[in-house]
């Protein structure tokens, strides 16, 4: 049975002041509008858990305000982040994707991810790279996402396991591109990121090895991880003008 894959944005953005929920829910929509064209042929619905119809606007926004952290007696909890999760289903029913967010808490980061259902969408291995890097960077864009990735269950365990950060995947946006003086590891390609992220790549691991050796893939990616880490610069947006 094939692996799902997630496409994951972690960004900074809109953590500043969490009242700005119009600018959140702002941000899900485009990354929505994103994922719409993205897809061949007729979009998908965008439903919560409930049923409901939730594609963009004041629903959506309305969505994002019922969805932020509360205590266990209703009180919201004080510079909580709005945690959702929306559905993709295609008009013949199939599921498509989950879209999930995280985002507007004073304490972390934010983050979106949208995970793939691989017997509808196909396998990671099957998808272009190119694609997958444009969606990839469509995705991060929309939220100014300064670290993004594209992984599966596999590989995301086996780089847990060398406990190595969420900045890595089996694609891996890198917003400065690669550290100075450092190559991709043997097998691995990259491209240029396609809109967004001017002077940024997107690193890709060889995607058939990410689904039948995770643990070397994560093992290439640890090491790269490590050099983000010590090099925290190289692995963020630069600042703004």
């Amino acid at each position: 049975m094939s692996e799902d894959w997630t496409i994951q944005a972690l960004t900074s953005r809109y953590q500043s002041d969490t009242s700005d929920w119009a600018a959140i829910a702002g941000g899900l929509s485009d990354v929505i509008h994103a994922m719409d064209a993205a897809v061949e042929g007729p979009a998908p619905r965008w439903l919560d858990w409930s049923g409901a119809h939730h594609p963009t606007g004041d629903s959506l926004f309305t969505l994002v305000l019922a969805k932020r952290e509360r205590h266990d007696d209703g009180d919201l909890v004080d510079g909580g982040a709005s945690v959702g999760e929306l559905r993709g289903q295609l008009p013949d029913g199939r599921w498509l994707a989950s879209l999930g967010w995280e985002l507007g808490g004073q304490q972390r980061d934010g983050s979106v991810r949208v995970r793939f259902e691989a017997d509808t969408a196909g396998p990671l291995p099957e998808q272009p790279p190119s694609r997958l890097a444009e969606l990839l960077c469509a995705v991060c864009g929309e939220l100014g996402a300064d670290r993004g990735q594209v992984t599966t269950r596999g590989l995301s365990r086996a780089l847990g396991r060398r406990n190595a950060s969420l900045a890595v995947g089996a694609l891996t946006l890198l917003p400065r591109g690669l550290p100075d003086g450092m190559a991709g590891p043997p097998g691995f390609t990259s491209v240029d990121a396609p809109s967004g992220y001017p002077g940024g790549l997107v690193l890709v691991a060889p995607l058939d090895r990410v689904a039948e050796q995770p643990d070397a893939v994560a093992e290439a990616l640890s090491e790269i991880d490590a050099r983000l880490v010590s090099r925290p610069d190289e692995s963020r947006l630069p600042p703004p003008r």
